[in-house]
C-alpha cells in the first residue's frame, strides 16, 4: 500500500476547489468552513493521486466516519477499497462503466497525449458499502485539480436517499427483476449526466426517477414480501373494525393516550388475531407507517415477519432466538407479557432496532397481542454500528437484550404504563452503556459516556447556522451585548466570534450539531470530536464530584434540552457551571440556552460565558476527584454558596 505524498495539505488543496464546492455543492459559508477545518459536519469528500495508481491522498473526516473507517485508515487505498462492495462481481455489474470514467481520468492525468474529454469533470452514480457491509448509492463529482504541480482527482460525494440495491432487486432476483433494475439504474444515470447547475438538483431528479419506479410496484423486495407474508386476515380486519374491537383493547383515555404518545414519535401500537392463521395484524397505528415506510393498507392483514431482513442468513444471526422466543410466546407457552428487540429493516432497506412490549389480551371471545413499538434512537448511530456480523457486535445485542429480558415482568404495552416504561428504558441503555465501556474506550470521557450518535442530525444541520443565528440575532444583541462585528464573525465562525453552540433536541441524546471556532479554543476539543455528541463531556470527568457540584444544574439542563414540547420557542435558561477543558483546566461557565425554530424544525443555541472567576486552590487541584467527598469541607460550603448563586440566577 503506498503512502500519500507528505507535502500534501488539505487546508491549501481545500482553497483550489472551494470554487466548486461553492458553485457546484452550493455549501453554505459554515459548511464550507468545516469542510476546510475538516470537521465531522463538512462534505464527504476524498482526494486521489493519479501518480500513485489513484491511491487515496486524503479522505475526509465526514467521509471516512460515514464509512465506518479512520481518517488514517485510508490514505494509500484505493477507491474500491475505500468506497465500493466487497463483492467484485456485484460491483462490476453496477459499478463498471462509472468507475471506468474516474480510472479514465487518473489516466489521463499522467499521459503524454490525454484525451481532453477524460479530462472533463463528471459525475458518477455508484453503489457503494461500508465498513460493516451495509450498501448506498452516491453521487460522486469528480474533477481534476493541479497541486503543486501534480495532477489530483478531487471526489465530492453525495449520498443518495433511495432504496439500498436489496429491495430494488430482492434477495433472490430473477433475471428478469435484475434487468428492470439495471435500466432503472441506466436510467438515473441519464439523468445524472444532464447539465444541472448544482448536485443537490441531480440528487433530487435522480430520488425522483427511483421513487416513482417504487411506486409502480416495480420493486423486487416487495413482492418478495408479498410472498414471505401473504395477506391471510382480510376477515379478521373486517372483523375487528366492524366489531369495534379497539376500544374492547383500550380504554376511550388510553386511546388518547396512544394518539398522544404517537405525535411525540415515542411509540407506535399494533394488534394481532390469534385466532386466525398466521396470525396477521388486524390495527396498525399511524406512527408505525411513518417509522417502517410501509402503507397501512399493505400491512393490514398480514403477518408482520415482512419487517425482518430480507436477507434471511443475517435475519438468522441476529433474531433467530428473538423469533424462536415470540413464536412460543404466541403459541401461549410464555406466559402473558414478552419483550424482544428484533433487527428489522423499513421499506426503504434502512435496518433498525425495533423494541416490542408484547401482551396477551381477550375482547369478544378472541385471542389478541397487543405490541407497542418503539424503534430505538437514543443509540441509533451506535445500535447501527452493531448491524455487522463479527462476534464482538453479536455479544454486544445479546447483552443489551439480557437487561431487557431482565424487566420483562415490568415492562408493558398498554398506554397507562408509558410512563413507567421510560425509565426503565433508559436504565437498561445506562447499564449496558457501563458494561461494553471498556470496549467502547473512544466513547467514554472519564465517567461520561458520550458516543457520536448524532451523525445524522450534524448532517442535517448542514447550511443552517447562518439562518439560526439570524433567527437568535435580537435575543443574542440583548442578552451578551455584543456588536454588529461580532455578528459577523459568529455568523463565518472566524476568530473574534463568541463561545457558543448549538444542540439538536430531536437528535439521539440531543447531539451538538455545531460549535464555534471560540469553542474549541477555551474547551480544547475540536470540532471533530464534539460535533455528534452531547456536551456533558464539559462537566469534571468524576460522575460523583461532578454531581455533587453541578447536578441540581445538570437536570435542569437535562429537563430543557430533552422535554422541548414543554418548552415554547424562545423559552431560555441560565446556568452556573464548573466545566473542565480537555487539558483537565476546569473554569466557570456561565450557559445561557435558547430555543429557537428554523424552518419548524426546533434547536436549542447555547452562548457560553467564561467567568474567569478566582478558581479555589482545592478545585484546581486534579486528585479533588479521588478524595473522599466527606472530607472535602470546603467544597460542602462552596455547593451551599453555589446553591444560593444559582437560586438568584434563576429569578433574574
Amino acid at each position: 500500500m503506498g503512502e500519500a505524498m507528505e507535502s500534501f495539505d488539505w487546508i491549501q488543496f481545500f482553497e483550489l476547489v472551494r470554487p466548486e464546492l461553492e458553485k457546484v455543492n452550493a455549501l453554505a459559508s459554515d459548511e464550507l468552513a468545516a469542510t476546510r477545518d475538516n470537521a465531522v459536519n463538512g462534505a464527504e469528500c476524498c482526494v486521489l493521486e493519479p501518480e500513485r495508481n489513484g491511491c487515496v491522498a486524503f479522505a475526509s473526516n465526514s467521509l471516512a466516519r460515514d464509512l465506518g473507517a479512520q481518517q488514517e485508515q485510508t490514505v494509500g487505498r484505493s477507491l474500491e477499497w475505500l468506497l465500493l462492495p466487497d463483492d467484485l462481481v456485484l460491483s462490476q455489474r453496477m459499478n463498471g462503466k462509472e468507475i471506468v470514467k474516474i480510472q479514465k481520468m487518473c489516466e489521463a492525468c499522467i499521459s503524454d497525449s490525454p484525451d481532453p474529454a477524460h479530462l472533463e469533470s463528471t459525475t458518477v452514480l455508484l453503489l457503494g458499502e461500508r465498513r460493516g457491509g451495509e450498501r448506498f448509492w452516491a453521487l460522486l463529482r469528480a474533477c481534476v485539480v493541479r497541486y503543486q504541480d501534480h495532477p489530483y482527482v478531487f471526489l465530492s460525494t453525495n449520498m443518495l436517499n433511495i432504496p439500498k440495491l436489496e429491495v430494488l432487486e430482492g434477495v433472490r432476483p430473477t433475471a428478469e427483476v435484475r434487468a428492470g433494475v439495471e435500466e432503472l439504474i441506466a436510467e438515473c444515470r441519464d439523468v445524472v449526466a444532464r447539465s444541472y447547475s448544482v448536485m443537490s438538483e441531480k440528487v433530487k431528479k435522480t430520488e425522483d426517477v427511483v421513487a416513482a419506479w417504487v411506486k409502480a410496484g416495480q420493486s423486487g423486495a416487495i413482492l418478495e414480501n408479498e410472498m414471505r407474508a401473504p395477506v391471510v386476515g382480510k376477515d379478521a380486519v373486517k372483523s375487528f373494525i366492524d366489531k369495534d374491537i379497539l376500544n374492547g383493547l383500550f380504554r376511550e383515555s388510553e386511546i388518547e393516550m396512544m394518539r398522544e404518545a404517537e405525535s411525540t414519535n415515542s411509540m407506535a401500537w399494533l394488534v394481532s388475531d390469534l385466532e386466525t392463521r398466521d396470525y396477521p395484524l388486524v390495527h396498525i397505528s399511524p406512527q408505525f407507517e411513518t417509522v417502517t415506510g410501509y402503507e397501512v393498507q399493505w400491512m393490514l392483514g398480514r403477518n408482520c415477519r415482512f419487517l425482518q431482513p430480507c436477507d434471511s442468513g443475517r435475519n438468522d444471526v441476529f433474531n433467530g432466538s428473538e423469533r424462536k422466543r415470540i413464536a412460543e410466546f404466541c403459541s401461549g407457552n410464555r406466559g402473558r407479557t414478552c419483550v424482544s428487540l428484533m433487527l428489522n429493516q423499513k421499506a426503504d432497506g434502512d435496518f433498525f432496532w425495533n423494541l416490542l412490549l408484547l401482551e396477551h389480551k381477550n375482547c369478544a371471545g378472541n385471542s389478541y397481542i397487543i405490541a407497542a413499538s418503539k424503534q430505538l434512537t437514543l443509540h441509533k448511530e451506535l445500535l447501527s454500528m452493531m448491524n455487522t456480523w463479527d462476534h464482538r457486535s453479536l455479544s454486544y445485542i445479546k447483552s443489551l437484550r439480557e437487561l431487557f429480558n431482565k424487566r420483562e415482568p415490568h415492562l408493558s404495552p398498554m398506554p397507562m404504563r408509558i410512563t413507567a416504561n421510560e425509565p426503565m428504558i433508559a436504565e437498561v441503555f445506562t447499564e449496558w452503556s457501563e458494561s461494553i465501556g471498556q470496549d467502547l474506550s473512544e466513547f467514554w470521557e472519564g465517567d461520561h459516556f458520550v458516543p457520536p450518535v448524532g451523525g445524522m442530525a450534524v448532517k442535517e444541520f448542514a447550511g443552517t447556522w447562518a439562518p439560526l443565528l439570524e433567527t437568535a440575532e435580537a435575543v443574542i444583541k440583548k442578552m451578551h451585548g455584543i456588536r454588529d462585528a461580532t455578528l459577523s464573525s459568529m455568523r463565518d465562525n472566524t476568530d473574534g466570534g463568541i463561545v457558543c453552540a448549538v444542540a439538536d433536541p430531536t437528535g439521539p441524546d440531543c447531539p451538538l450539531v455545531f460549535v464555534s471556532r471560540e469553542f474549541e479554543i477555551l474547551t480544547g476539543y475540536k470540532a471533530s470530536f464534539a460535533l455528534g455528541r452531547n456536551c456533558r463531556f464539559l462537566q469534571p470527568n468524576k460522575k460523583q464530584f461532578n454531581l455533587m457540584v453541578n447536578g441540581d444544574e445538570v437536570a435542569m439542563m437535562r429537563h430543557f434540552c430533552s422535554e422541548a414540547s414543554d418548552f415554547k420557542v424562545g423559552s431560555n435558561t441560565i446556568h452556573l457551571l464548573l466545566n473542565e477543558s480537555r487539558s483537565g483546566e476546569r473554569f466557570w461557565n456561565l450557559l445561557h440556552m435558547t430555543h429557537v425554530d428554523v424552518v419548524g424544525r426546533r434547536y436549542i443555541l447555547a452562548v457560553q460565558t467564561n467567568l474567569g472567576l478566582p478558581m479555589p486552590a482545592f478545585l484546581k487541584n486534579n486528585n479533588v476527584n479521588s478524595t473522599p467527598l466527606e472530607q472535602l469541607d470546603p467544597l460542602v460550603d462552596l455547593c451551599h454558596f453555589l446553591a444560593k448563586l444559582r437560586g438568584r440566577l434563576q429569578i433574574m
